[in-house]
């Protein structure tokens, strides 16, 4: 995960490649319904997603580039090992593969330590400082398991858009 994960909707461009010159207003529509669809994924992943401190929830967002191109990301730097789990926890759905390759290639970028930033989970939960070794060592040794957040609203979300779509297209036939 170089910056962020984010999201394409598959075949959109092979689907509209089919018809020639699209109107203004059906262009507009489309780009509505994409718009409205990936707004549905950032609000479930916002739902989703842990909150200890709302970081991750508040990284979670959109971008227009275009009429009928939009961003889905997930821009915290930690995003990926949330979404995947880390050490023996790890759990990459199938066809997600590419994206769990770019969380491994990604350095930490993170000012805390693996350890400082356990132990001030710790603190925050009310745990016990005698306690916080226990934690750490768990997570370093046997890994964190996945919270998937992300990419299960892609899942959710992907027939909903392409159905809608496919409506506004039908105006054309």
């Amino acid at each position: 995960m170089a910056k962020a994960f984010s999201f394409e909707l598959q075949g959109l461009k092979q689907t509209l490649a089919k018809y020639k010159n699209i109107p203004k207003q059906i262009e507009k529509e489309i780009s509505a319904e994409l718009q409205d669809g990936v707004n549905r994924m950032v609000q479930g992943a916002k739902r989703d997603a842990p909150a200890d401190q709302g970081i991750l929830r508040a990284e979670i967002s959109s971008l227009k580039i275009a009429d009928l191109t939009f961003e889905y990301i997930s821009s915290a730097n930690y995003s990926g090992y949330v979404e995947f789990g880390t050490k023996s926890k790890v759990d990459i759905p199938a066809g997600l593969q590419s994206y769990a390759a770019q969380v491994k290639a990604q350095p930490n970028t993170s000012s805390l330590t693996a350890k400082e930033a356990i132990y001030a989970w710790c603190k925050r939960k009310g745990i016990e400082p005698k306690a916080w070794y226990s934690i750490y060592r768990s997570i370093m040794v046997n890994g964190m398991r996945p919270h998937p957040f992300f990419f299960k609203q892609v899942q959710l979300q992907e027939q909903s858009i392409i159905n809608n779509i496919k409506n506004v297209l039908s105006s054309l036939d």
